[in-house]
């Protein structure tokens, strides 16, 4: 006895869960459809396009008529162009905060292409993708070499000029004090 309650519970279960299952298929079909007003006005469905179902702003059927036109793949699907439009909008955005952070240091509301470069330059991951590019009116990365950064005597030294001791005379190298004759000395004497 106490099987049959448990599988008229199971299907009674089932049974309300096939009911509101189909409550909610014809509520999306009566959607889709169009509904009349009290006016007698016949509204529709609005349709979405793909970047506002995608989340997204840039837009997903321009970049997927241009990935087709441009001949990367014999097919290209939808799901190609929205996650392009989706990692185009990140890169922008996150070039965008960090130029805007950029003009913001230097004190300025506008970002120009200077805090563009910057913001690139000094983001280590950005500058890697971006290792080969220009940017129009960037200018470049301000950097002054360890050796001009030196005082001028520690620059002098580097060179050899700050040292003036005199050295003792050696055979092997001739210096200011030294009044020895060399060999080749010898030879032009013995000559004349």
């Amino acid at each position: 006895m106490t099987q049959k309650k448990n599988n008229s519970k199971e299907t009674s279960v089932s049974l309300s869960q096939r009911k509101t299952t189909s409550n909610t298929a014809q509520n999306s079909q009566q959607q889709r459809q169009s509904v009349n007003t009290n006016n007698g006005d016949i509204q529709r469905h609005k349709v979405l396009r793909r970047s506002q179902r995608a989340g997204v702003v840039f837009p997903v059927h321009r970049i997927h008529r241009v990935m087709k036109e441009g001949n990367y793949a014999k097919i290209v699907r939808d799901g190609a162009a929205v996650y392009m439009a989706g990692v185009l909008e990140y890169l922008v955005a996150e070039i965008t905060e960090l130029a805007g952070n950029a003009a913001h240091e230097n004190k300025r509301r506008r970002i120009t292409p200077r805090h563009i470069l910057l913001a690139i330059r000094n983001d280590e991951e950005l500058n890697k993708l971006c290792q080969h590019v220009t940017i129009a009116e960037g200018g470049v990365i301000p950097h002054l070499h360890e050796v001009l950064l030196q005082s001028k005597r520690s620059s002098q030294s580097s060179r050899g000029y700050a040292s003036k001791k005199k050295s003792p005379p050696n055979k092997q190298n001739n210096t200011e004090g030294d009044t020895t004759p060399s060999d080749d000395d010898d030879d032009d004497t013995m000559n004349q």
